[in-house]
């Protein structure tokens, strides 16, 4: 794997947090969350 890939996936997973609640949420470009529940 390319360094360009393995950068570009740290810049991913840093984009994301996730809460306590096993939710990850990204902040789009309106600062809105955006919410993914985990099943």
């Amino acid at each position: 794997m390319s360094k360009r890939v393995i950068n570009f996936a740290q810049v991913l997973i840093s984009a994301f947090t996730i809460n306590n609640s096993g939710q990850i949420a990204m902040a789009d470009s309106d600062d809105k969350a955006v919410v993914i529940s985990l099943p």
